[in-house]
């Protein structure tokens, strides 16, 4: 094998150009083999030349990808450390970074499938934190146009990574619908029907779609938030589903989890007389029983037992009577409720047992039975940690440390 090297002005033989330690210092595309010197015909340098380019922006794009991914992972590590509750105050601005890094980055990922589907992933990211943040301040605005916008990620980066091939895809059946209200407020009517035609065509095939692990949990969890944001507004929404025509059972179908089927089927295996979300008002976020919140009209905060109003109640009429109540155990209890710990209570002058369980910075649930508990009902215990842990999105955040 002959090295093909250049020669000296001098030289009038042929060499090889080494180094000192006996290692060829050319590249390898000069490595020939023969034993003749190579021809290089015309154009040869400028296509060498354009080779170089290429590798520069490949490099260029790889290392910006991996800049990003790092960036998410570290975002994705904060997640699923949240335990009881979603720190906002914390991961958000790590994600509206991450999404300055893209976009402040190259027009060279920006042009690339991969690119562009980290931005959707990020998108994604930041509209379901928002959405959660809006959710638990009661504003039914934000929180329908975040989980819009987080959808139209999720679809967009769905879209993105089909058209990738790569080994750590997983295969996963797709969904028929997260959930059809006829009172579809999140995307057109069209897109939905599409996208469960799809589906249906998909699933009668007997095929499969196949996404990325990391897509298939943000899909987990926006249809957890989706579900939290049905129960919390579920009042507003029922009277414009019922106004289509619809009615609980459509309200909730093919939502996973359904916290509204949950509660009903805890209130009848139990015995228990009401269950209740209960809204503690604070200084620093503007309150209103419609969930329209709006930020430049007058305000008065609500004072007195107004200050605790029930967002929700099943049986459907709050129980009124027991409000007092409800809101001394809450204010005698603070330091445990933040703690997110049950409580329970035993009024002996009325007879009644409360359990009261926190939630988030704002909604506590309340349990009520009309007789005695002398000592903390299980199921009841149980219960509450369970509800509360699926409006945490206690399942799904595991879940990612799991897996």
């Amino acid at each position: 094998m002959v090295i093909g090297g250049a020669r000296s002005a001098g030289d009038s033989g042929t060499h090889n150009n080494t180094s000192n330690n006996g290692h060829s210092s050319l590249s390898p595309t000069q490595v020939q083999h023969g034993s003749q010197q190579p021809h290089h015909p015309a154009g040869f340098n400028g296509r060498e030349e354009q080779s170089a380019a290429d590798h520069i922006v490949l490099y260029t794009i790889l290392r910006e990808l991996c800049s990003l991914r790092m960036a998410l992972i570290g975002i994705y590590r904060l997640l699923s450390l949240s335990t009881v509750e979603i720190d906002i105050a914390l991961i958000l601005p790590e994600t509206e970074l991450a999404l300055q890094m893209y976009e402040s980055g190259s027009s060279d990922i920006h042009n690339t499938i991969l690119g562009s589907g980290i931005e959707s992933e990020i998108a994604l990211l930041k509209h379901g934190l928002l959405m959660d943040k809006a959710v638990s301040e009661y504003d039914i605005q934000k929180s329908a146009t975040h989980l819009h916008l987080a959808r139209v990620a999720l679809l967009d980066w769905r879209k993105f990574s089909s058209e990738q091939d790569y080994a750590e895809k997983s295969y996963y059946r797709p969904e028929e619908s997260s959930s059809m209200w006829r009172y579809n407020i999140f995307s057109s009517n069209s897109s939905a029907s599409d996208e469960k035609s799809k589906s249906s065509t998909s699933m009668a095939k007997g095929k499969f779609n196949v996404q990325p692990n990391h897509l298939l949990w943000l899909h987990r969890w926006i249809a957890s938030e989706k579900a939290k944001m049905t129960i919390y507004f579920m009042d507003l929404l029922l009277e414009k589903e019922q106004a289509f025509g619809g009615d609980e059972r459509t309200l909730w179908a093919n939502m996973d989890p359904d916290m509204h089927g949950i509660i009903r089927a805890f209130r009848k295996k139990a015995g228990a007389h009401s269950v209740s979300f209960v809204y503690e008002i604070s200084a620093d976020v503007r309150f209103s029983a419609t969930g329209f919140i709006s930020a430049n009209a007058p305000y008065e905060s609500p004072t007195g037992l107004n200050s605790f109003p029930c967002i929700y109640s099943y049986p459907p009429e709050p129980p009124r009577d027991h409000w007092p109540n409800i809101i001394s155990i809450m204010q005698g209890s603070v330091s445990i409720l933040r703690q997110y710990r049950s409580q329970y209570f035993y009024d002996r002058k009325i007879g009644c047992t409360y359990y009261v369980a926190r939630v988030d910075a704002h909604v506590s649930i309340v349990i009520i039975y009309l007789d005695k508990h002398p000592q903390p009902d299980t199921v009841a215990m149980d219960f509450l940690q369970h509800l509360a842990g699926k409006l945490r999105h206690t399942d799904v955040l595991l879940s990612m440390r799991q897996e």
